[in-house]
């Protein structure tokens, strides 16, 4: 990656992990990344946009001998 400045490389300086730190649900990103460029010294910070969460699907129990479903209940 260049840098905007003098298009000289950039050198990575190390990532952090933002979605530990924040752990709230309208966070919009969950990782930033730190670079330096090569010439000029510019600072660099590049932030990643948090993918949304999967929905999970809940599964029910299956009784095949009886073939019925069990409910949370026990029923």
């Amino acid at each position: 990656m260049k840098c905007w400045h003098c298009n000289s490389e950039l050198i990575w300086g190390g990532d952090q992990d933002l979605s530990e730190d924040l752990l709230e649900e309208n966070i919009v990103y969950d990782m930033v990344t730190y670079l330096t460029c090569s010439s000029c010294e510019s600072a660099v910070e590049v932030y990643r946009k948090k993918q949304p969460k999967e929905k999970l699907l809940e599964v029910v129990p299956y009784d095949e001998e009886e073939g019925i479903v069990h409910d949370s209940e026990g029923c």
